[in-house]
Protein backbone atom coordinates (compact mmCIF):
# COMPACT_ATOMS: atom_id res chain seq x y z
CA UNK A 1 0.00 0.00 0.00
CA UNK A 2 1.28 3.14 -0.94
CA UNK A 3 1.55 5.65 1.69
CA UNK A 4 0.60 9.62 1.33
CA UNK A 5 2.26 11.48 3.73
CA UNK A 6 1.63 14.88 3.64
CA UNK A 7 3.51 16.15 6.66
CA UNK A 8 6.32 14.97 8.84
CA UNK A 9 6.55 16.55 12.42
CA UNK A 10 10.18 16.93 12.60
CA UNK A 11 11.42 17.00 16.73
CA UNK A 12 14.95 17.56 17.42
CA UNK A 13 15.14 16.58 21.27
CA UNK A 14 17.96 15.98 23.80
CA UNK A 15 17.62 15.07 27.60
CA UNK A 16 13.77 16.57 27.67
CA UNK A 17 12.31 12.89 27.94
CA UNK A 18 9.53 13.71 30.09
CA UNK A 19 8.26 16.23 28.06
CA UNK A 20 9.23 14.57 24.63
CA UNK A 21 6.52 11.90 25.48
CA UNK A 22 4.23 14.54 26.33
CA UNK A 23 4.60 16.13 22.85
CA UNK A 24 4.04 12.86 21.58
CA UNK A 25 1.18 11.83 22.98
CA UNK A 26 -0.43 15.05 21.74
CA UNK A 27 -0.02 14.13 18.26
CA UNK A 28 -0.37 10.04 17.97
CA UNK A 29 -4.09 10.97 19.94
CA UNK A 30 -5.42 12.58 16.76
CA UNK A 31 -7.25 11.16 14.65
CA UNK A 32 -6.17 12.49 11.60
CA UNK A 33 -2.97 10.11 12.86
CA UNK A 34 -4.42 7.24 14.53
CA UNK A 35 -6.71 6.97 10.97
CA UNK A 36 -4.62 8.10 8.05
CA UNK A 37 -1.17 7.50 6.69
CA UNK A 38 -1.37 11.48 6.38
CA UNK A 39 1.33 12.49 9.06
CA UNK A 40 4.76 11.23 10.01
CA UNK A 41 6.87 11.56 13.20
CA UNK A 42 10.81 11.86 13.15
CA UNK A 43 12.56 12.10 15.83
CA UNK A 44 16.48 12.90 16.44
CA UNK A 45 18.05 12.59 19.90
CA UNK A 46 21.20 15.04 20.10
CA UNK A 47 22.88 12.03 22.14
CA UNK A 48 20.52 12.42 24.95
CA UNK A 49 22.19 11.13 28.76
CA UNK A 50 18.42 10.57 30.09
CA UNK A 51 15.30 7.55 28.91
CA UNK A 52 14.57 9.98 25.83
CA UNK A 53 15.81 6.63 23.62
CA UNK A 54 13.41 4.52 25.63
CA UNK A 55 10.50 6.63 25.25
CA UNK A 56 10.98 7.22 21.55
CA UNK A 57 11.37 3.67 21.28
CA UNK A 58 7.43 2.92 22.53
CA UNK A 59 6.10 4.96 20.11
CA UNK A 60 7.86 3.30 17.16
CA UNK A 61 6.70 -0.01 18.30
CA UNK A 62 3.25 1.18 18.91
CA UNK A 63 3.14 2.76 15.76
CA UNK A 64 5.38 1.32 13.18
CA UNK A 65 6.89 3.16 10.71
CA UNK A 66 4.76 6.52 11.53
CA UNK A 67 7.18 7.30 13.96
CA UNK A 68 10.74 7.06 13.39
CA UNK A 69 13.66 7.41 15.80
CA UNK A 70 17.55 8.30 14.80
CA UNK A 71 20.24 9.17 17.48
CA UNK A 72 22.93 10.69 17.12
CA UNK A 73 26.29 9.38 18.53
CA UNK A 74 27.56 12.80 19.75
CA UNK A 75 26.06 15.92 20.40
CA UNK A 76 25.66 17.94 17.45
CA UNK A 77 24.53 21.03 18.63
CA UNK A 78 22.04 23.17 16.39
CA UNK A 79 22.80 20.94 13.56
CA UNK A 80 20.40 18.54 14.40
CA UNK A 81 17.78 20.39 13.75
CA UNK A 82 18.86 20.25 9.96
CA UNK A 83 19.66 16.66 10.30
CA UNK A 84 15.86 16.17 11.65
CA UNK A 85 14.42 18.15 8.92
CA UNK A 86 16.25 15.61 6.02
CA UNK A 87 14.46 13.04 7.48
CA UNK A 88 11.04 13.84 7.17
CA UNK A 89 9.55 11.89 3.77
CA UNK A 90 6.92 14.26 2.87
CA UNK A 91 7.35 17.94 0.96
CA UNK A 92 6.05 19.82 4.43
CA UNK A 93 8.47 19.48 6.94
CA UNK A 94 7.54 20.88 10.12
CA UNK A 95 10.35 21.52 12.68
CA UNK A 96 8.69 21.19 16.19
CA UNK A 97 10.36 21.31 19.77
CA UNK A 98 10.17 18.69 21.94
CA UNK A 99 8.11 20.86 24.27
CA UNK A 100 5.33 21.76 21.74
CA UNK A 101 1.55 20.19 22.69
CA UNK A 102 -0.63 20.13 20.31
CA UNK A 103 -3.81 21.28 20.51
CA UNK A 104 -6.80 18.41 20.26
CA UNK A 105 -7.61 18.61 16.19
CA UNK A 106 -4.59 20.99 15.38
CA UNK A 107 -3.23 18.31 13.22
CA UNK A 108 -6.80 18.11 10.86
CA UNK A 109 -6.49 21.93 10.48
CA UNK A 110 -2.33 22.03 9.50
CA UNK A 111 -3.07 19.32 6.84
CA UNK A 112 -6.22 21.28 5.71
CA UNK A 113 -3.69 24.44 5.08
CA UNK A 114 -1.64 22.35 3.13
CA UNK A 115 -4.46 21.27 0.91
CA UNK A 116 -6.16 23.97 -0.10
CA UNK A 117 -2.61 25.86 -1.07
Amino acid sequence: MEKNIILSICIPTFNRAEYLENTLQSIVSQKKFIETDEVEIVIYDNCSEDNTEEIALKFCAIYGDKVRYYRNSENIIDANFEKVLSYGNSVFLKLNNDTLMHLSNSLDKIIDVVNRN
